[in-house]
């Protein structure tokens, strides 16, 4: 009877988690195309080591093999909670997000308090913010919420792509012994879309893999993460590596990650003048900058941590006085 009982309290929690993301979904008027629902499975696991990539709509997803899979919709879902994980990983895709943007503060603070008015008096939002995971970006939301008795830290972030709302929650308990957010924020990181997922498998494929065979295994993911990354955005050599290194990025070791960027360096090679000429692109996508203005974002800590000499090469190239 215990166990009947927890598998009842877990889909009751599974069901209010899932009433929150429906909230998101009616917020941009819309029902979902399609849900994934995962839960943790067994004991306490950790790492990255084993995985298996799952398609949602136009993109793929890295998933860790520890976590059991649920594919489920409005009218039949499954949900998984042994030993007292109590750990939810859900992925919510929708439609009619339109020409919504998460960079907007104020339309964003409206989507973050659309999640907070589905919690009602049981969540309390912890941080809000807009962040970037590898190649997406978009609304991040860590949130405490108490459903059925049971206390969860939740952890939100949603990302738009065309007219599609891409929203991923992980729920936790607080007395788990293994802390999950960080493998929640290397899923982020995995997101890519369906082709550039293909193009890099193809060109995985055709590879000589001789050159990395010297490396170990977190240095040769750490090499195919920088080449994902640079096909994706600019990057200056030190940026390359503080997002390959970063809780945020990819999560590999400095170590592993310099190791990655200098081979990388001595193989494709990279021009980084062109990286600093990109990332201005994107920066003046965002907004209108000047010359001076423009060279300090580039160079900064905060910023493109591009050399003074790279971020005038970009200046020169964009015309910027």
């Amino acid at each position: 009877m215990e166990g009947k009982s927890m598998a009842q309290k877990d889909i009751r929690c599974f069901k209010r988690f899932l009433s929150i993301l429906l909230a998101l979904a009616v917020f941009f008027g819309c029902s979902a195309y399609m849900s994934t629902g995962v839960s943790a499975a067994g004991q306490d696991r950790a790492g990255f080591s084993k995985n298996s990539d799952i398609q949602m709509k136009d993109y793929s997803i890295s998933i860790p093999d520890y976590f059991e899979s649920d594919i489920y919709n409005s009218e039949e879902y499954r949900a998984y909670c042994k030993d007292d994980t109590f750990t939810m990983l859900i992925i919510d895709v929708f439609g009619g997000a339109g020409s919504f943007s998460f960079k907007d503060n104020d339309q964003r603070e409206l989507f973050i308090q659309s999640m907070l008015a589905a919690m009602g008096d049981d969540g309390k939002l912890a941080e809000s913010s807009y962040k970037t995971f590898g190649s997406v970006e978009g609304a991040y939301a860590v949130f405490d919420i108490t459903i059925e008795g049971q206390p969860f830290k939740g952890t939100m972030f949603a990302t738009i792509d065309g007219d599609t709302c891409y929203c991923f929650m992980l729920a936790e308990s607080p007395d788990n012994k293994y802390d999950y957010q960080p493998d929640f924020f290397k899923i982020l990181s995995s997101a890519q879309k369906a082709e550039a997922a293909a193009d890099d498998k193809d060109d995985a494929d055709t590879s000589d893999t001789d050159e990395t065979d010297a490396f170990d295994a977190d240095t040769k993911e750490a090499i195919e993460d920088a080449k994902k990354y640079l096909a994706l955005y600019g990057f200056s050599k030190q940026g390359l590596i503080v997002q390959l290194s970063s809780e945020f990025g990819s999560g590999h070791s400095v170590e592993n990650s310099t190791k990655a960027v200098e081979y990388l360096e001595e193989t494709m090679p990279i021009d980084w003048n062109e990286q600093a000429v990109k990332s201005a692109e994107t920066y003046q996508s965002v907004m209108d900058f000047s010359r001076d203005s423009m060279i300090e974002m580039l160079t900064s800590e905060y910023g493109g941590q591009y050399t003074k000499e790279q971020a005038e090469y970009a200046v020169d190239k964009l015309g910027l006085k």
